[in-house]
């Protein structure tokens, strides 16, 4: 389909599967993951809430990777 194609051009276009990037992913991801560590739910949600406000002049640079990883906790 041609939506496959636009993402597979995406990325390779702009380098997301390159190392360096796959590892500053998952180095964002302990970090959160380290950040919950000791949060009640409902404090997880209100840092959630702050990474993933789409209302910010500029999105974390890890806003996908973030909302893909996390953002089934702002539904419950």
């Amino acid at each position: 389909p041609i939506e496959e194609e636009q993402v597979k051009y995406t990325i390779q276009r702009l380098n997301l599967d390159a190392k360096t990037v796959e590892d500053n992913r998952k180095t964002e991801l302990d970090i959160i993951n380290e950040l919950f560590k000791d949060l009640t739910e409902e404090q997880k949600r209100i840092q959630l809430d702050g990474l993933l406000d789409e209302t910010q002049a500029v999105l974390n640079p890890y806003f996908s990777t973030i909302k893909d990883n996390f953002g089934f906790m702002l539904l419950a």
